[in-house]
């Protein structure tokens, strides 16, 4: 209470210097602008680290009592005002994604009348030669992969992969998923595999659902739960599995074979 100011220029300040590098760091990774500031403002706080830290060093006494209480009402502070943090976080999001949209209406446009491609959960080794036999055929298609390097980096090579969690609805949701012609789910994770196939069975009915499996008896439940395709985890279950989805996408099979071959190749 002898210094409110100094405490509250301080919670102030660690919460911008915070923001400063969470958003430098996710625009460095090709983050959309407006998702590097949603997540940049939602990091910007101290963290329960930092209550072990400073608590060892004031019983190491490598800190001062006085500056390790401060630093730890300072750090308080900042989780208090977390909820408040991520509410505007949202709300600045927004704005700034709806000003870039009036700024480029085309690009807004063409993601509101997007339809009849094929989108990629996961862009790992089977996601990338998925994407590699349908960009040979020319089917459109949208890719979605969690980290960040690989999203940039395909994005740099100028492949459309996006940034995002693909075991969550919403975001296949933002990307058309009910206007796709196919949906791969080249999850690594087995649970969200077969929970997002349930889920998607549930939300999209009429969308072929094409699943890699790790085994024949996850297969089994993937095509219990819906999917239109489970093929084993396998370089030639891969190549199967694009088969299957070239097949759904009206391909004749003399094509796709021969697609197949070239990719054994």
């Amino acid at each position: 209470m002898e210094t409110p100011l100094l405490i509250a220029a301080s919670v102030i300040g660690l919460i911008a210097i915070k923001a400063v590098l969470n958003v430098s760091l996710f625009l460095l990774w090709k983050t959309p602008i407006h998702r590097a500031v949603e997540a940049g403002l939602l990091l910007a706080q101290a963290g329960e680290f930092a209550f072990i830290v400073v608590g060892l060093a004031m019983s190491l006494d490598l800190l001062p009592g006085s500056t390790g209480q401060f630093m730890l009402i300072v750090a308080s502070l900042t989780m208090v005002l977390t909820p408040g943090l991520a509410e505007l976080a949202r709300k600045l999001a927004d704005r700034i994604e709806n000003r870039q949209n009036e700024r480029h209406p085309d690009a807004a446009d063409q993601m509101e009348d997007m339809e009849g491609h094929v989108l990629i959960a996961g862009f790992g080794r089977v996601g990338r030669m998925i994407a590699s036999i349908l960009d040979r055929e020319g089917l459109p298609y949208i890719a979605i992969d969690k980290d960040p390097i690989i999203a940039s980096g395909a994005r740099a090579s100028g492949l459309p992969v996006r940034f995002g969690d693909a075991s969550r609805l919403e975001i296949l949701q933002a990307n058309h998923v009910r206007q796709a012609a196919a949906l791969v789910i080249t999850l690594g994770d087995a649970k969200n595999t077969e929970l997002l196939t349930q889920r998607m069975r549930e939300a999209a009915p009429h969308v072929p659902l094409f699943v890699r499996a790790r085994d024949k008896e996850q297969a089994d439940r993937l095509t219990d739960a819906g999917a239109t395709a489970a093929v084993p985890e396998t370089v030639e279950a891969s190549l199967q599995l694009a088969a299957r989805l070239l097949e759904g996408c009206g391909l004749d099979d003399e094509v796709i074979q021969r697609r197949l071959q070239l990719e054994r190749a």
